[in-house]
């Protein structure tokens, strides 16, 4: 199984936006089973205001005819970060976030 976590700063247009993307695509190519897809955010405050995805990144899935599923900001948690093989991270300077939070905690 291939476990691919995107990962942008609120988790409410860019991660969610892959993550939907990712996921047409692998359904589109007939491999979806083997494919675990999910998004987070490295900062919490779109989770603890229960932030669903932003009405214009849905409003680009829509225009792209990529199917999405309703969605809520979450943030990366560090089981997270040991589930998912494959971190996909927007911007760069969420990098540091990640390595100072997990890879070097």
């Amino acid at each position: 199984m291939i476990k691919i976590l995107f990962v942008c700063l609120g988790n409410i247009c860019r991660s969610p936006m892959a993550e939907f993307m990712m996921k047409q695509m692998v359904t589109e190519k007939g491999v979806a089973d083997q494919f675990e897809i999910a998004s987070a955010a490295t900062e919490d405050y779109n989770e603890i205001a229960h932030e669903a995805l932003d009405y214009r990144a849905a409003d680009m899935l829509r225009q792209m005819k990529v199917p999405y599923t309703q969605h809520y900001s979450c943030q990366i948690r560090k089981s997270d970060y040991a589930k998912f093989g494959q971190h996909l991270i927007q911007p760069t300077n969420s990098i540091a976030f990640i390595f100072k939070s997990f890879y070097f905690a």
